[in-house]
């Protein structure tokens, strides 16, 4: 009985050890790290209720956002992945439907102005609209409020300010129709 027991702790043990270490047997050593900075939940938090009915993503990978084309060489096709696949944008506004409206980057001592646009650049080939928020900017709701709406809604669309006023309100007419008002 003492032996069976014994053989149970060593096969636990190698289960534990197997479960703590990678494919090499190296320990793995990771712990949680926070989703976004201060600054970035900070404006989370002030970006949610002047963009309903819209939704906030925050820290979205930019390969859910985008693939490589099609009729590339299996190279050119990794080449391209490699480009964005270790990337995130801070913010991505989206619609009921799933459907990407603007791309929130919240620019702040980390960001690299040359890099940046080159991201901007990726983002704007797929057909991603990218609003670049900077210092004061993003404590400033009104503010907030007036450049998303711009960069959200169809120029087309008059009076542009009351939809966005009524899609908040959630009033007949509003993005829970799914209509703009002429």
């Amino acid at each position: 009985m003492l032996l069976i027991f014994a053989a149970l702790v060593v096969v636990a043990l190698a289960l534990l050890v197997r479960v703590l270490t990678d494919a090499s047997g190296h320990p793995t050593a990771v712990v949680a790290r926070p989703i976004m900075t201060n600054a970035e939940l900070a404006f989370f938090n002030l970006l949610r209720p002047v963009v309903a009915p819209l939704h906030v993503a925050p820290q979205v990978a930019m390969g859910a956002l985008l693939q490589s084309a099609a009729g590339l060489s299996k190279s050119q096709g990794q080449s391209s992945r490699n480009s964005f696949s270790q990337k995130y944008v801070d913010f991505v506004l989206i619609d009921d439907a799933g459907k990407v409206k603007l791309v929130v980057e919240l620019d702040d001592s980390t960001h690299n102005h040359k890099r940046d646009a080159g991201r901007d650049r990726m983002m704007a080939q797929a057909g991603y609209k990218t609003m670049r928020i900077r210092g004061a900017d993003s404590r400033n709701a009104e503010l907030l409020a007036a450049r998303i709406a711009q960069a959200v809604l169809p120029v087309e669309a008059a009076p542009a300010t009351r939809w966005w006023n009524e899609a908040k309100a959630g009033r007949k007419g509003g993005a829970t129709s799914g209509a703009i008002p002429a």
